[in-house]
């Protein structure tokens, strides 16, 4: 196919999805949901989960079915993402604008998630006439992300210390049936979304300090203190505190130490600044053994299921 006639062939694909577009919009009042990198401050980082051999990229008809899928999807660094400022995924909402500018982008492929399992998620083409059968993508199918220059991030409402007014609280009955890891999946799921800037305290504590955990696990203490705020580093050291992981608490406080001396620097820069003018050599003598000590989410399960024992309110609302 010559240029002329390619540039012809996208042409008429813009000006076909152009004419579908008003008809694949949610209704007023509702929106589309996307998984998004995004750094250890809960920030947008630029970039939308893509699944599938074709690059497609799953939005989602609510809130809580792409927050489902969130377990599903190894770090932004593991699947090839280059921006090391990005260390998990959060949901955003598209707004109208940005969903036109997704749909009729001729080389995106869009998918309507149907369902979500631990088999992996079902999903129907959006971009294709809406009776095509509808692939199953299995959360084993990752592909590389896409851009999101020029979408910026829809206003939310956020109450005192900028946490988001919503009751995220769960009725005990829904989760008594489930594994223990599961269990607190679901406890700290609304927490996790929004990295400590939604749910309640407790939601925020357990969600805050396995989110740093994975971060060590995904390339080392020296990559979590690089990624993570002071802010967030010290929400993190008492949230270790308060579910009595006193060594975990105590080696993140060493590797402190051994990059930053007794009084670490105020701002994340100067953190970076130092941690990078550390050789490779002695960040594997000083600070691996450190990160070896914090490998392993599971081993703060029993921590925070005395956690929530402890502080039901924060959990539930029964």
């Amino acid at each position: 196919m010559s240029g002329e006639e390619l540039n012809d062939e996208v042409t008429k694909l813009i000006a076909e999805r152009l004419r579908r577009v008003a008809d694949v919009l949610p209704p007023e009042g509702h929106a589309y949901h996307v998984v998004e990198a995004q750094t250890a401050a809960g920030e947008r980082a630029g970039g939308l989960w893509m699944v599938g051999p074709e690059g497609g990229i799953p939005v989602f008809q609510s809130r809580e079915l792409a927050t489902e899928a969130l377990q599903f999807v190894p770090p932004p660094q593991a699947l090839g993402y280059l921006d090391e400022s990005a260390v998990g995924w959060g949901v955003h909402a598209l707004s109208a604008d940005e969903f036109r500018t997704l749909f009729i982008n001729p080389t995106v492929m869009l998918y309507v998630v149907l369902k979500v399992s631990d088999s992996g998620i079902e999903a129907q083409p959006l971009t294709e006439p809406r009776e095509m059968t509808p692939p199953a993508l299995t959360s084993g199918e990752h592909g590389p992300h896409v851009a999101m220059s020029g979408l910026e991030a829809a206003p939310a409402q956020v109450g005192e210390g900028g946490v988001m007014n919503a009751e995220t609280r769960l009725a005990r009955a829904s989760v008594e049936e489930l594994s223990p890891g599961e269990r607190l999946w679901r406890l700290m799921e609304p927490a996790f979304d929004h990295d400590a800037k939604a749910g309640t305290h407790g939601q925020r504590v357990l969600a805050l300090t396995t989110f740093f955990v994975r971060d060590v696990e995904n390339g080392g203490l020296d990559q979590a203190l690089f990624n993570f705020t002071p802010t967030a580093v010290d929400f993190v050291l008492k949230g270790f505190d308060e579910i009595g992981a006193d060594e975990h608490a105590a080696t993140v406080r060493a590797g402190m130490l051994a990059l930053f001396g007794a009084t670490p620097p105020e701002t994340q820069n100067e953190r970076r600044r130092i941690i990078d003018t550390r050789p490779r050599a002695w960040l594997d003598k000083h600070i691996d053994p450190l990160s070896e000590r914090l490998m392993g989410e599971e081993r703060l399960q029993s921590c925070f299921l005395r956690y929530v024992d402890a502080h039901p309110s924060e959990f539930f609302v029964d």
